[in-house]
C-alpha cells in the first residue's frame, strides 16, 4: 500500500499480519477506521448528488416563474427592476 491514501483509493487496506500481538491489533484498527471513513465518504458523495438534484426543479420552477413576471409586466417599470435583479442572481444557480 502506498503512503498516499485519496478520495479514489479509499478501499485500499493494509494487509493484516498473522501475528494478534500489538501491531496486529494496531492494523486492524486502522482498517475498520479506513472502513469507517470510506462509508463516510461514501455517503457524503451521495448526499451531495441527492441534494445537487433536489435544489434543481425548485430553481428551475424560479426561473421560470421570473421569466413569466417580467413577460407579463414588461411594461410596469416598478415591477421590471425587480425582475432584472431576480434573473441575474438566479442564473448562476
Amino acid at each position: 500500500m502506498s503512503c498516499e491514501t485519496s478520495a479514489k483509493a479509499l478501499s485500499h487496506r493494509l494487509p493484516e499480519p498473522r501475528t494478534k500481538d500489538e501491531v496486529g491489533r494496531l492494523v486492524q484498527v486502522l482498517n475498520h477506521s479506513f472502513d469507517r471513513l470510506e462509508r463516510s465518504f461514501e455517503q457524503s458523495t451521495r448526499f451531495s448528488s441527492d441534494d445537487s438534484h433536489e435544489l434543481k426543479t425548485p430553481l428551475t420552477i424560479m426561473r421560470g416563474e421570473i421569466e413569466s413576471v417580467l413577460k407579463a409586466e414588461e411594461d410596469n417599470l416598478d415591477k421590471k427592476p425587480f425582475g432584472q435583479f431576480a434573473r441575474r442572481n438566479a442564473a448562476p444557480l
